[in-house]
């Protein structure tokens, strides 16, 4: 199956050679950005192979991920239906392969060929329509973490909180969060639903992805034995916590099924571990004052 007819599944062999026709096949290297948010909006684009960040920036500063997409998928969608600026950037997070089919050359296909183009925009609306479904899905996710944030005393019923919305999201049977210890240098299960531990090198290596990972076969992929829970987690999604361009550790959500996960149960996850890492490290900064006060405090008897 072609990558055209794995995303618009009804489209038909003469529609499919008519849009191939306007395609030309792009190929960008590891860390190459093919889109600029901001910039005028020329071209659709559609994955043949690689993986694409999509990111905005946020207050005109950071970067916030918003979706990693693959073979299949699509994007600069907006391109074809009103040539707008690109509202996000579009970044290779691999070398990647994708179809691009410029706005000019799809004009021309409404003008000559008005049925083939009306058909290629049906199959645009209808997807983009399934997107704002799983959009809600990550809102409802994001308002129940924000009301955690708000209610919560301690960085317990923080932690608590937001693992049980997330568990709620996604269906997850197990969850943990890794906090690091700024003063030990090392890390430890904070909070968790069901992980008792997490070998360190899995925690360090999620820690460089640059949103997170998923993990669909634990056994394929040497996942087995890292980590430690109740039940045994099958497969996995991991985002890290991130204050600016420090990092506060992660969260780990697993499953009992293999094949539990979708990119966007990935991009949820690390929305939510972007809007509670400013909370996170307050807090965990508060219990570490405590404590050492506590250890601090000289006791006389009398």
């Amino acid at each position: 199956m072609s990558v055209l007819k794995s995303v618009f599944t009804d489209l038909g062999e003469q529609d499919e050679k008519k849009i191939l026709g306007l395609a030309a096949r792009k190929e960008y290297s590891e860390g190459e950005k093919i889109v600029e948010e901001g910039t005028p909006g020329r071209r659709f684009y559609v994955i043949e192979s690689g993986r694409v960040l999509i990111s905005k920036k946020i207050e005109g500063k950071e970067d916030k991920a918003l979706a990693i997409l693959e073979q299949g998928d699509f994007f600069g969608e907006m391109s074809l239906l009103d040539g707008g600026p690109h509202s996000a950037n579009a970044k290779a997070l691999e070398k990647v392969r994708v179809l691009a089919i410029e706005r000019g050359a799809f004009e021309g296909m409404l003008r000559t060929d008005y049925e083939t183009a009306s058909r290629l925009l049906f199959f645009l609306i209808k997807i983009m329509s399934e997107r704002l479904r799983s959009s809600t899905e990550e809102l409802v996710a994001l308002y129940e973490t924000g009301r955690t944030i708000g209610s919560s005393r301690d960085l317990k019923e923080l932690l608590s909180g937001t693992l049980n919305a997330l568990l709620n999201a996604t269906g997850s049977n197990c969850a943990a969060f890794i906090l690091h210890n700024q003063f030990s240098q090392g890390y430890a299960v904070k909070e968790s639903a069901g992980i008792s531990d997490v070998e360190n090198g899995l925690v360090e290596s999620v820690m460089k992805e640059t949103v997170g990972r998923i993990v669909n076969d634990a056994a394929a992929e040497g996942l087995s034995g890292k980590i430690k829970s109740e039940p045994e987690i099958l497969s996995m999604i991991a985002s890290p916590i991130k204050l600016g361009s420090r990092d506060i550790r992660l969260i780990i959500l697993g499953k009992k099924k293999a094949g539990g996960y979708r990119n966007k149960n990935l991009t949820m996850l690390s929305a939510v571990a972007g809007q509670i890492a400013a909370a996170v490290e307050n807090m965990f900064y508060r219990e570490e004052d405590d404590a050492r006060k506590k250890l601090g405090q000289v006791y006389i008897k009398f």
